[in-house]
C-alpha cells in the first residue's frame, strides 16, 4: 500500500493508522467472500469491498481494486 503526500498532509497524522486499518477490514472482507455461503452475499461483500476501496483511495490508497483479474 502506498499513500500520496497530499493525501497524508490533507487529512492529519492520523491518515496513516486509518489507512491500515481499512486496508484490514479490505482483507477481512475478501476472506468473508471466498467463504461467502451463497452468490448473493458473495456479491454483497463485493460491493461493500468497491464502496471501501472508494474511500482508501479519497485518503491516498494506491492498490489495485481487483488485481487477480489483470
Amino acid at each position: 500500500m502506498t499513500v500520496t503526500n497530499d493525501a497524508v498532509t490533507s487529512f492529519g497524522d492520523d491518515v496513516d493508522a486509518q489507512l491500515e486499518r481499512l486496508a484490514a477490514l479490505r482483507g477481512q472482507l475478501r476472506e468473508e467472500r471466498a467463504a461467502a455461503v451463497s452468490p448473493a452475499v458473495a456479491r454483497a461483500l463485493e460491493l461493500a469491498e468497491i464502496e471501501l476501496f472508494l474511500g482508501l483511495t479519497c485518503l491516498g490508497y494506491s492498490d489495485e481494486l481487483f488485481p487477480h483479474e489483470k
